[in-house]
Formats: structure tokens, C-alpha cells, sequence
């Protein structure tokens, strides 16, 4: 999906990134941990893991005609699990459908489930689904892709610098859509800031420091 080059501003043609790279602007950005395990963009659980994992099986398609063809057969597919939060104002058990851990704000090929991060605020940005029926998962989607999902009431989204989360079975699990398995039992999730430098393209750059000064 690109997520993470396109959170950057990174054009896809490689003259202008080559040129954006020239004239970059650096920056110093947050890293995301799940247990040992880093990540740049997004970490994500139930329906979010099993739609990067129907996105192997889509043929020749990208960005989001790949993840959307893949998110309508993980939704026919879903079960919804059931987890622990501690250090979350919504902590404690809940069943969900999904989860999107962030330091950016994109996944998936364009959705903006952790719409309000800011890669160098220091925090993760967490959007949980409580568990819902299936066919009313998709009519979340369009909203999900201008991040105008978070007013839904079976929305939960934090900003926190960490929390430990309790798992009651195995999860798969993306970690910047690369697959991975996350044991029963409990584990940690939190930020490093600012441990990574970037290079930004000078337009992006100014953009993210004009969008951070209007929100403080």
C-alpha cells in the first residue's frame, strides 16, 4: 500500500523523489513497539491482520483496489476476539473487531483508522472497533477513508504513550502489513519519540509543522 511513503509525501515517480530527497528537509519521528518488535507506520489485530493477509491472495492489484477487494472477504470471514486493556481510559475486556495501533496515519492502502497521528507527538494513536455484526462492518469503510469513523459509538480512540494488552488465544497480527504471530498472554505496546530521522520532501515537511502549530 505504500502507507508509509505516502505519509512522508514521498512522490511515486522516482525523478521527483529523487529531487525531494536533494532538497529534503530532516525531521526526527517517532517508532512504534509491539513486545520487541518496531514499527514505522502501523501495527493492527483481527479484522485489520486478516485483511493484510487476503491482501497476498488478490492477483495483480494495488493500493486500494487490493485492500478493498481484501477487506470484503475478511469481513466475510470474521470473528471478533476478545482482549484485555490496561492503560487505556477504556481499559479492561472487550470484544473487538478491530484494531489499529499508529505513529501514522494511513494503512491499508489509504484508510486513515488512526487519523489524528502525529509521528512525532510522542504518542500512539489507538482505534479499536468493539465487535459488531458483519454486515454493518463495511458501511464503516467509506468513513474509514477520510477518518470520519471516529465519531461512530463503537469507536474507541486514544492517544497514550503506551499500554499492555492481554491476549485470551494466539492473534495474527500486521506489523507494517508484514504478518506476524502475537502468543496468548500479555504485552507491551509503546512509543520511542522521535528515535527515527526522515527525510522529508520540503512541501510535506512544512504541511506537518503548520498542521502540528494549529493543533497546539
Amino acid at each position: 500500500g505504500n502507507d508509509y511513503a505516502a505519509f512522508m509525501g514521498v512522490p511515486t515517480d522516482p525523478v521527483p523523489a529523487l529531487r525531494a530527497l536533494l532538497d529534503g528537509v530532516d525531521r526526527e519521528w517517532d517508532v512504534g513497539q509491539v513486545g520487541e518488535q518496531p514499527f514505522l507506520n502501523t501495527v493492527g489485530f483481527v479484522l485489520s491482520s486478516s485483511v493484510s493477509y487476503h491482501s497476498r491472495h488478490t492477483g495483480a492489484l494495488t493500493g486500494l483496489f487490493r485492500y478493498g477487494l481484501a477487506a470484503a472477504r475478511a469481513v466475510g470471514r470474521h470473528r471478533p476476539s476478545r482482549m484485555g486493556f490496561d492503560g487505556l481510559a477504556a481499559s479492561g475486556d472487550h470484544w473487538i473487531s478491530l484494531m489499529e495501533v499508529g505513529v501514522g496515519d494511513r494503512c491499508g492502502g489509504g484508510f486513515r483508522l488512526t487519523a489524528r497521528a502525529d509521528p512525532a507527538d510522542g504518542l500512539l494513536d489507538v482505534c479499536i472497533l468493539e465487535a459488531m455484526p458483519r454486515w454493518r462492518i463495511p458501511l464503516l469503510l467509506p468513513g474509514a477513508l477520510r477518518g470520519r469513523h471516529l465519531g461512530h459509538p463503537r469507536v474507541i480512540y486514544e492517544q497514550v504513550p503506551g499500554f499492555r494488552l492481554r491476549l485470551e488465544n494466539e492473534e495474527l497480527i500486521h506489523v507494517d502489513g508484514e504478518l506476524r504471530r502475537l502468543p496468548r498472554g500479555e504485552h507491551s505496546l509503546r512509543i520511542r519519540p522521535r528515535a527515527l530521522r526522515v527525510r522529508l520532501p520540503r512541501a510535506r515537511a512544512e504541511s506537518l509543522d503548520a498542521r502540528r502549530e494549529a493543533r497546539s
